[in-house]
């Protein structure tokens, strides 16, 4: 049997992405020929690379060990290899990054890579030759020319992906098709987006130093979430993790990728907001350019933490583990907590905690007095559903959330959510695959409020069951409360799927104020979280909340969840649509 005989089926699988990406420029169109003898350091030894190419075909793949769109390929590495081997092919798998080549053997094992031919790339001769820029970077060899450079599938666009649940496209597999049937390849060039192939650095250039300029602003911008506790897959807490990243630091903020934000900055100051100067963004561009030279050394100012010491009088554990597969699409997972309370509890902080925050994209809290959740109960060991976006029952209250980078909650003056005896906590997650097969288990920590509450957090839910998106549409939609106590505005989540693109939440008073509550211009189901007001937002009685959302159901959404368009209704799955935002706010 021949690779004219087969046709290569693509895996296709979506993840959201929580880490560092950039993309590549279109390749130039000058032909790519490798030399028969190029010397590769492979785990079995050196090698030619005439030694390692197939009896028909060749792919070469340029992988890290902390890119996250390349590990969410692994599964179809693996895949790929296996059809490749059945044709006389072969791939090869190319670690670049001077910082993967101790990591690479343990990355091979955790992600089933072994029966790839596995390449150490220190002194990054391979990557020159084939003129690589990123992972993962996909290069069809025939001949030793290459005929196609690229990427495997289209389901990212940056650092999300294009659809809801899908690649449109499979440039890779088509192209191989192509090529095995002497047919010519009609897409042989393809952006790629992913994470820079970390280049040696210049050295002896004047620039800012790490311990100079560089570490403030890692502190101030990116180490809450890239640190040690694998919220991000990076880590840029000391200098030898920041110079390791040092090239995709910079790739990332000249494109304003990072760090992720998508609220307008305007109007509020918000608790959890992750943003970076231009002069700090300069600044890191500059020191990647020049170096990443360490610096000396400053003396360590005494530093206090931001978040306030906390003793918790209560942790809640589900009494199992959750499986997040290695592939597929994301999961909205709720676990339902019982608090066993024999008395109403006032609580005046919390904290979600993942116990594998890499898998984790953000956790909502709710509480539920009524245990209606309990009937969509699928999984008993771990007292969980699974549902996209929804809750499939109606919350009493919300319980603050956990984002990547946000702090801890701590309610204040006089102000606590009302847990009542008996109620269950609803904790639902969002995880994505990571290439692997991960296990979570996250716990709820509270403190009781040691002095009398005086304000109830309570839940505004907002909400359209309405919405009708004819294939091929553009529609806004609407819809207005009145607010008939005075309040103030503590959080705000909007949340939508993959048809929604913008949506601005406003109050108007009754003296005809208008106040912008929130704005997000380009709306991305990834990256929706709560946000935190710095200070509440006073909201007189008689004003008018009103929320006006655009929805894009024609082929030019680029997240467009059914390719050809279909007609989208209000409804639970991925390929519905929502409209609703949470306002949590305490009556004055």
């Amino acid at each position: 049997m021949n690779l004219q005989a087969r046709t290569f089926v693509a895996t296709t699988f979506t993840i959201a992405i929580a880490g560092v990406t950039a993309w590549a420029q279109q390749p130039d169109t000058k032909t790519i020929k490798i030399k028969p003898e190029l010397r590769l350091t492979t785990t079995l030894g050196n090698r030619a690379f005439s030694q390692v190419t197939g009896e028909s075909i060749t792919v070469v793949a340029f992988i890290a060990v902390n890119c996250p769109i390349a590990n969410t390929y692994a599964p179809d590495y693996a895949a790929l290899q296996r059809d490749l081997k059945k044709q006389g092919g072969n791939l090869v798998l190319v670690y670049s990054n001077a910082g993967d080549i101790s990591e690479a053997a343990e990355h091979v094992r955790q992600y089933g890579l072994s029966d790839c031919t596995i390449v150490l790339d220190q002194d990054q001769v391979v990557a020159s030759a084939f003129h690589a820029t990123m992972t993962p970077e996909m290069y069809i060899v025939k001949d030793y020319q290459v005929v196609y450079q690229g990427r495997l599938d289209d389901r990212f666009l940056g650092r999300t992906r294009p659809t809801g649940s899908t690649a449109r496209t499979n440039e890779l597999r088509n192209a191989l098709n192509a090529v095995m049937s002497g047919r010519e390849i009609k897409v042989a060039r393809t952006k790629v987006f992913g994470c820079a192939i970390e280049r040696t650095l210049p050295n002896g250039q004047k620039g800012p130093t790490y311990y100079s300029q560089v570490k403030s602003v890692l502190d101030r911008s990116c180490v809450r979430c890239h640190d040690s506790s694998g919220v991000a897959p990076m880590t840029f807490a000391s200098y030898t993790g920041a110079r390791r990243y040092a090239n995709n630091i910079a790739s990332v903020v000249a494109q304003r990728q990072m760090p992720p934000w998508k609220a307008d900055t305007g109007t509020h100051s918000y608790a959890n907001l992750r943003t970076i100067s231009d002069a700090d963004r300069k600044t890191l561009m500059q020191w990647a350019a020049t170096g990443a030279a360490v610096g000396t050394p400053l003396a360590e100012s005494s530093k206090s933490d931001i978040r306030p010491a906390i003793t918790w009088d209560s942790e809640l554990l589900l009494p199992g583990v959750h499986t997040v597969k290695a592939s597929g699409s994301d999961e909205y997972r709720t676990f339902i907590i019982p608090t066993n309370f024999n008395e109403d509890k006032w609580i005046d902080a919390i904290d979600f905690k993942p116990s594998n925050p890499k898998v984790v994209h953000r956790l909502l809290g709710f509480v539920d007095t009524t245990h209606g959740a309990r009937k969509h109960v699928d999984t008993l060991p771990t007292l969980g559903y699974s549902n996209f976006g929804g809750l499939l029952s109606p919350p009493d209250t919300d319980l603050g959330a956990w984002f990547p980078g946000n702090p801890v909650q701590v309610l204040q003056n006089g102000t606590g959510w009302k847990l009542p005896k008996g109620a269950d906590i609803l904790v639902q997650v969002h995880y994505h695959p990571t290439g692997k097969v991960e296990v979570d288990a996250p716990t709820v920590r509270l403190r009781f409020a040691s002095d009398p509450v005086a304000k109830e957090r309570k839940l505004l839910t907002l909400a359209r069951t309405d919405l009708y998106l004819p294939a091929g549409s553009i529609k806004t939609y609407s819809l207005t409360q009145r607010i008939d106590q005075a309040v103030e505005i503590h959080s705000i989540m909007p949340h939508m799927h993959f048809a929604g693109r913008s949506i601005k939440v406003t109050v108007t008073t009754p003296a005809n104020k208008v106040i912008t509550l929130l704005g997000i211009r380009d709306w991305d189901i990834y990256w929706q979280e709560a946000y935190l007001f710095e200070k509440p937002v006073d909201i007189p009685a008689g004003s008018t909340i009103t929320v006006s959302a655009v929805f894009d159901n024609s082929i030019a959404n680029p997240r467009q969840p059914n390719v050809p368009p279909k007609d989208i209704h209000h409804g639970e799955s991925n390929k519905d649509e929502k409209l609703l935002v949470y306002i949590g706010y305490t009556a004055q």
